[in-house]
């Protein structure tokens, strides 16, 4: 198996090596090297920050980021974002994207998911201070960012 007992480069800042790195394990034997970088910065999925490029040139730069700055050449990243499930929009879900790079072979392998199993929550209100705490939306083992911002959304 030519991944077992590597290094792969991980670049996140949202704690993603919790989810993936007991498969990576699991799976090629390797272990994860957490690299620290705001690949915020490169764009938000759920636009925050404008992306360029599509889902995969965005992962494969994140990737590149984290590769090049430990020197090492294996890299896995991952982006999610909820969005409307597009058979009937109604419904959330969950979209996950998740790009692994290897340098040394010039591998790259992309591959996306979109699951309505999620843990996708919803508030309605009329009140602006129950749409400021991010316990109200996101659970305490999610690492997702509350976007309330009153400056840029006044309707609910």
């Amino acid at each position: 198996m030519k991944y077992k007992n590597k290094i792969i480069a991980l670049t996140t800042i949202h704690g993603k090596e919790k989810a993936i790195a007991p498969s990576i394990k699991k799976i090629l034997k390797a272990s994860i090297c957490k690299i620290n970088h705001d690949t915020d910065l490169l764009g938000t999925f759920s636009g925050e920050v404008d992306r360029i490029g599509s889902v995969e040139e965005v992962l494969k730069r994140k990737c590149l980021l984290g590769c090049e700055s430990s020197s090492i050449p294996y890299g896995i990243v991952s982006e999610g974002s909820f969005i409307p499930y597009p058979p009937f929009p109604f419904i959330g879900c969950d979209s996950e994207s998740m790009l692994f790079l290897d340098l040394e072979d010039d591998i790259t392998i992309c591959e996306s998911l979109i699951s309505t199993e999620t843990n996708f929550n919803k508030l309605e209100t009329d009140s602006l201070d129950e749409c400021r705490s991010p316990c109200i939306l996101t659970p305490p083992e999610h690492t997702s960012p509350n976007h309330f911002d009153p400056s840029r959304r006044q309707t609910f």
